[in-house]
Formats: structure tokens, sequence, C-alpha cells
């Protein structure tokens, strides 16, 4: 019973109301002690022409749980938390009611679409809401909801609440430590930075100083009388679900999230039921994940939404494509890449009744770019939108061979990533990186290519989890071919086509990276290709880039910022013993391969499909964003411009991988013994500092 009292107090492992932020002033008189507020770093020049995102808070009140969340939806949404005092003893209904008109202040003017976002108790009271004003609310995202509370170990907990000694009281979240899991939630109500997720636990004296404040938070008196609350709430909203006359319309757009280790709540099998009872609504178990999931961890509720259907719908309508832009006078230069030959390309893009007879002229004149054709390459854009939203993310992938190789491979090379600040230094993760909201200009990453190519996958996984972004990848034709170019050799391995599909992959080509980038994509290219992919010996981290800078040349035409990358460990990860060149004049394999590759596409002078062999090696990736290239004030025109901006570009990749070689000469877990050692005991990935 004693670990029980301590699950019901993880709770309120939240941050103190002295750092709350802005208040709004919204309130009702009966319910003074009620307040909705925008979190800090939420406010923004546009309030009223985007979507509101109202959170409301478990049962510790303070509404900051979703903090670490913020930053990747701030850019869609209105953001707004509820917070209840300590003193408050507001009724169920009458904190529906201040909801409900809060909402109707707040939307009934411009008709925005409103979306709430419960966790625990506070999904109880998003769907008592949203029964109660069905017309005021457009989705739901319900995190771990509290409608299981007749079965959960709260409802035996209760009345032995008030009996607990002060000094119990105010020790005991620091004994849930080994189940609560997760080092950051006791940093938040110290006023202390979240630590990242790769850190260790809290200590004992960061334990005992948090354990002190949450009792400050929420007394005991107050915990007893949220707690009979909510049982009265879960009863009730239970009971409306049940009555339910129809299908409300927000039925088809709840998204219910269940931490599968959730021991405070049977989560798993509550979003289960209600998924029954709310026809057309997502669930979602989330591996490795608690009650208080909110806080940091691996979710990423942005991504989330965008799975799930919820996200496309609630934002703007994305702005209108440019026009294609004008034809240029075409260069002389013969392309050699998917970046060459990307002008010619895209000026039949400039009339699409001339656009078959320009692309077959481009062909025949520059045969070492392989354009897919366009009913085929049309196809392929549809079905990968079909599988997301209309901002094209995918479903999650099924398991194949080919993504439970990936997952080894990540799992084994335990992948950093560093981006630039304002001051160019290198700051872990992602949150450096240009504006990607609806909007914006789109991004072309330019980096090099490493070893077998796992980069790739880890860059495009990166960027969906940590930003919400989908990537329009421009890879290697062979590799979306149903069947592997080199059998019988399982290479690629089954599953690679259909994995990159879903990750919105399509053949490279110069008229695939105009159509990409035309639609506002954000778009990765590997100008090397192929040929810094399998690479021979002595070749570690050379650039296979073209001469020709027409990719420059493009990307000012539609106004794309140019963000190079570099990419460290994937040429040191593999100890070649025989390479491309080696295989094709062996007399044993040599023809085998000859006549395979006399079938394939080369993109890249002297690129051939041909996979080196050699020997695992454990070494870390590390990965470094670069400083953003604007492309506004580049003239496409103007050689010169364009020219130095791709000397710039290239520059940019070579001196981020020096950088990185930096950072991993500081990094203590750059070893694979004593970095696999960090990962078993933490059961997480090893820090790079």
């Amino acid at each position: 019973m004693f670990v029980v009292v301590h699950l019901v107090l993880a709770f309120v492992a939240r941050p103190s109301p002295s750092r709350l932020g802005r208040l709004t002033t919204a309130r009702c008189a009966q319910v003074s002690l009620v307040e909705i507020f925008q979190p800090p770093g939420c406010e923004t020049s546009d309030e009223t022409t985007r979507p509101l995102l109202l959170f409301l808070p478990g049962i510790d009140g303070s509404g900051l749980a979703g903090a670490s969340q913020w930053p990747r939806l701030r850019a869609d949404f209105s953001i707004h938390a509820l917070r209840i005092s300590p003193e408050d003893r507001t009724s169920f209904d009458a904190q529906v009611n201040f909801v409900e008109r809060w909402l109707v202040e707040h939307s009934a003017g411009d008709g925005r679409d409103a979306m709430l976002v419960g966790e625990s108790a506070g999904a109880v009271l998003a769907l008592g809401v949203a029964l109660r004003a069905p017309d005021r609310v457009s989705a739901l995202c319900l995190v771990n909801p509290a409608t299981s509370f007749a079965r959960s170990p709260m409802a035996l907990v209760a009345p032995l609440l008030p009996l607990m000694p002060r000094q119990l009281y105010e020790a005991a979240p620091a004994f849930i430590t080994p189940i609560f899991g997760r080092p950051s939630w006791a940093a938040p109500i110290l006023g202390e930075a979240a630590p990242p997720r790769t850190a260790g636990l809290p200590g004992p004296d960061q334990m005992l100083r948090a354990s002190r404040a949450l009792a400050a938070l929420l007394p005991p008196d107050a915990l007893r009388w949220r707690v009979e609350q909510l049982g009265v709430a879960a009863a009730a909203v239970n009971a409306q679900l049940d009555a339910a006359n129809g299908d409300p319309a927000w039925a088809a757009r709840t998204l219910l999230l269940a931490g599968e280790l959730d021991v405070v709540l049977d989560s798993m099998g509550e979003t289960k039921r209600l998924a029954a009872v709310l026809p057309g609504a997502t669930r979602r178990a989330l591996s490795g994940a608690g009650h208080a999931c909110l806080d940091g961890g691996s979710l990423n509720l942005r991504l989330e939404l965008q799975l799930s259907g919820l996200l496309a719908p609630l934002l703007r309508p994305p702005a209108t494509l440019p026009p294609p832009p004008p034809p240029m006078p075409a260069t002389s230069t013969a392309a050699a890449s998917a970046s060459e030959g990307v002008e010619a390309e895209a000026e039949a893009e400039a009339s699409e009744a001339e656009a078959a007879e320009a692309a077959a002229a481009e062909e025949a004149a520059a045969s070492a770019v392989i354009a897919a054709a366009p009913e085929e390459e049309e196809a392929a854009r549809l079905a990968w939108q079909a599988r997301g939203s209309a901002r094209g993310v995918p479903d999650p992938a099924p398991a194949s061979l080919f993504e439970g190789w990936l997952g080894q491979m990540r799992r084994l090379f335990s992948p950093t990533f560093f981006s630039t600040d304002a001051s160019g230094n290198l700051v872990p993760g992602l949150e450096q990186l240009p504006p990607t909201a609806e909007g914006a200009p789109p991004l072309l990453l330019l980096g090099n290519h490493q070893l077998f190519g796992f980069d790739g996958p880890m860059i495009l996984e990166e960027l969906l989890r940590e930003r919400g972004v989908a990537l329009t990848a421009l890879v290697y034709p062979p590799l979306l071919e149903a069947e592997s170019p080199l059998a019988p050799l399982p290479y690629p391995l089954p599953g690679t086509a259909a994995t990159f599909e879903r990750f919105g992959a399509v053949p490279a080509s110069g008229r695939a990276l105009f159509k990409s980038l035309s639609r506002g994509e954000h778009t990765l290219l590997f100008p090397g290709g192929g040929r810094e992919v399998f690479k021979r010996k002595g070749e570690a981290y050379q650039l296979f880039w073209p001469d020709s800078p027409d990719v420059v040349r493009l990307a000012a035409r539609l106004n794309a910022t140019l963000l190079p990358f570099a990419g460290l460990g994937g040429d040191d990860s593999f100890e070649i013993s025989l390479d491309s060149d080696e295989l094709l004049a062996s007399p044993l394999v040599g023809p085998f391969f000859r006549e395979r590759v006399a079938k394939m596409p080369s993109l890249v002078q002297d690129d051939v499909f041909v996979p080196p062999v050699g020997t695992i090696l454990p070494t870390r990736y590390y990965f470094a964003f670069g400083a953003p290239l604007p492309t506004d004030g580049i003239d496409p025109a103007d050689d010169a411009a364009v020219e130095a901006a791709y000397a710039e570009l290239r520059a940019g990749v070579l001196g981020g991988i020096e950088r990185l070689r930096e950072l991993r000469e500081r990094d203590p877990y750059s070893d694979f013994a004593q970095r696999t050692a960090y990962e078993v005991l933490n059961g997480g990935q090893a820090p790079s500092s």
C-alpha cells in the first residue's frame, strides 16, 4: 500500500506555480482559482490566426506538464493551458463550464478550430467539455485518460492520504524514482532546465528538494479533494459516453495515447475501451513510456498528431505553390548527376504542354540523368500522400528485414545530432534548424554520403521524430525497385523499397528535385549519390559532388533555403577488404557484377552499384547541421553568385566534418565498450559530452 501511495504522488511531479507564464484575463467568478494562461515562450504576434490548443493538466493542476512539447507545436498553434490553484475546491461541472466559456470567448468571433489536449485527469475534463459543447471542440488528444479511475489504485488510496504524516508525505516522491523512471521529472519544479533524456537519475539532494516542493504545490487535503472529484467526474463522463445518441464529430478526430509502462492507471486497457466507444478514434501505445509521458522522454506530440491525421485539418491551408519559373538559357555543361541538368528539366516544367518533349530531349542530351517517368513519379507521389497527412507524414512503418537491420545499426552506432546556433556554435539537438512551419521556404538539405548509406535513414528518422518534419528524399532509383538489382544477392535487403517509399523517397532526378521544392517540401539530397556510398579504399570522407552548381541555381529560382550538413563515423565504421573496383576486376565475381552494373543507371561519374566487402566496426555516428544559406538574395542568372554559394556549401560540409572530429575527441562515449556499458545500465542512448 505504501508503494501505491507513492504512485499517486507521481501524478504531482510538476513545476511550481512560480514558474507560470502570462495569465489570460478569462475567468469565472465562481472559479476564481481556476485560470488559463499562455506558457512561457508561446506568445506570438499572430495569435488570432492560429488554431487553439488548450492543455488540461493532470491532478497536479499546474498546467506545465507539457512544456517540453510546446516548442514543436508553437509554430502551428496558439497554445494555452489550464491552471488550478492548490486552494481551489471547484466542482467538475464548474470547471467544464469555465473551459466552455473560455472556448466561446476565444473562438466564437473568428471561428478558429480548438483542440483539447488532456492528460490523465485532464483527459476526463476534456471529454466532459467535448460532450457538453461538441460544436466548440474540433479535436481531442487524450493522454493516459483517467476515465479508468474506478479500477485504479487511487480509488483505494484516497481515504488514506490525510492520515499520512507530513514528513512522510514530503519525502514520498523520492521513493518512486525506480518506478517513475525519468531523470527529467524533478528538474522543472526546482526551476532548473530539464536534463537531456540521456542523463542519469536525479541525485538524492535533488530528489529531496523536489519532494518538498511537490508537497507545497499540492498539500494532502488538496490532493484528497481532487482524487475524490476525479472519481465523480470519471463516473459522470463514462455514463455520458454510454448514453450518447449518435457520434459527435470530434470522436473521429480523437487521438488516444497510452504509456505501455503506466502503473498508475490502466491506460492500455482504457484507451482500447475508448477506441471502441469513439468510432474513428486513433489509438497509439507509447513504448517505454509511463504515466507522465508528456514530460520530455521520447514522446513527440506533434509527430503523433501528424501520424494520426489530426494535425493537417487543424492547420491553415498550405500556401499556393509558386508558378513555374520562366525558362532560362540552357547551359552547355553536360549533366553528370542527379543535381545536374535540373535547369533544363525545370524549364520543361514551365509549360505542361511541352513537358514530355522537353524531358525526352533532356534525357537524350544527358544520358547520365535518369528521370523517373512522369506517370510513375506521380503515382508514387499520390501513394505517399495517401499514407499520411497533406504534408506527407507516413504511417508508422511495419517491421521488415531492412527496418530491423536499421534498428540494429542505430543501436550499434548510437547516432548523435547537432545544429548551429546564431553564434555559429554547434549545440546538441535540432532546435536550431530554420523554421519548418507552413509558409516557410522549403529546406534543401545537402551533405556528404557515408559508406553504405545508413546516414540517410538516420537523418529522415531524426527530423521526423525531433522536428515533426517529413523530408522528401531523393534516392538512387534501384533502391526503389521491388526486387534486388543484385539478385540473388540479398542487397538491398528485402523491405528497402517499401520503407523508402513510406518515408517519401522518390527516384533521384532533376525533375523530382524541382517538383519537390516547388511544392514547398523539405528535401534531402546527397549530391555525391552512390559514388560516395560505395567509396573505394583510401577515399574516406571525400566529396564526389558534380562540378556544376545547377542545384544552387534551381534552389534560388524556387526560393529554397540551402542547409549543409556533415556526417562522421560511417566511413570509419567499415573496414574495406575488397572495394567496388576490386570486385569488378575479380575473375571469380567480376562477371556477375559487370553484367548487373551494365543494366543500372550511373548518376555520378564512376558510380557503380557494387557494395564493398568488409568488416563492420562499431564507430559512433555524428551529424552536424550548419548555418542555413537563404537563396532569396541569389540571382539564378548570376553565374558567379551561384558558383560562390555552391563553393560555400561544399566548404560548409567539409568544415562540418572537421568540427565533428573535434567533438568526437571530447566524447567520453565514442568508445564502443564504454558507450555500450552506459546504455545497458541506463536504458537509453549515451550522451555525446
